[in-house]
């Protein structure tokens, strides 16, 4: 472990905590806070499953970030930790939309959902990282 994680603030941890707050939030809540069964208007079948993806997708991207900068483990570590992390997450917010709501239901889809947009967070990472380093080796 390096001196960094200790004194340097992590500026991804906040928003990190706060996004996750708001996933919490949102998929507690009554659909109705939102505008009703169809939100805004407009019905699009599964369309669930791409918010979820997204909001499992910026969940991964924040956190893993968040634990890069705290610079505690190696970043491979840091990848299985951030995708164990939320897609248990995920699975957590599912069962606690069919145990302790009325109006929402736990969703093995939506699960999936979450999973992969985790999933695809940890290849986007894996991909800038691996560019980032093909470029510098270049110079």
């Amino acid at each position: 472990m390096s001196t960094k994680s200790l004194s340097v603030p992590n500026r991804y941890l906040p928003g990190a905590i706060i996004w996750t707050l708001l996933i919490t939030i949102s998929c507690l809540i009554s659909v109705d806070s939102f505008g009703g069964e169809h939100g805004i208007g407009i019905d699009i079948p599964n369309s669930d499953k791409l918010v979820h993806f997204l909001f499992y997708f910026i969940f991964t991207l924040l956190w893993y970030r968040s634990f890069k900068a705290m610079d505690l483990w190696p970043l491979k570590k840091i990848k299985i930790i951030v995708f164990v992390f939320a897609a248990s997450y995920g699975i957590l917010i599912e069962i606690c939309q069919g145990v302790f709501t009325s109006y929402r239901s736990a969703d093995v889809l939506d699960a999936v959902a979450n999973a992969s947009g985790s999933a695809f967070g940890i290849l986007t990472m894996w991909l800038l990282e691996r560019n980032k380093n093909t470029n510098r080796s270049l110079r």
